[in-house]
């Protein structure tokens, strides 16, 4: 799956967005691992994923969307944390870790 964008809440959770299969999944993880749902639609309804980032962008004016999603294995907490992280250094001028 894809991380297309994070957003900390705190300390206990990360707010994100990925795709999975076929669809962009909004959801919210916390330091128990415990999964809020928060939205779910169809990659099928979107141009491709730029189209939805920038429609998104229009509901949801304060989430930055990454240019290269991060590819992960799994999901949980601190596999977010750490897209997290990586995505703020990013932000503030740092270079992608290269894997």
């Amino acid at each position: 799956m894809k991380v297309l964008s994070t957003e900390r809440l705190g300390l206990h959770g990360v707010e994100y967005w990925i795709e999975d299969k076929n669809q962009y999944i909004h959801q919210a993880i916390f330091d128990d691992n415990h999964i809020d749902d928060l939205a779910a639609v169809p990659i099928s309804k979107y141009k491709g994923y730029e189209n939805f980032a920038d429609i998104m962008g229009k509901f949801c004016p304060y989430t930055i969307f990454m240019i290269e999603p991060i590819v992960i294995d799994k999901l949980d907490f601190e596999t977010m944390l750490g897209v997290c992280n990586e995505f703020e250094r990013i932000q503030r001028g740092g270079e992608p870790n290269a894997e």
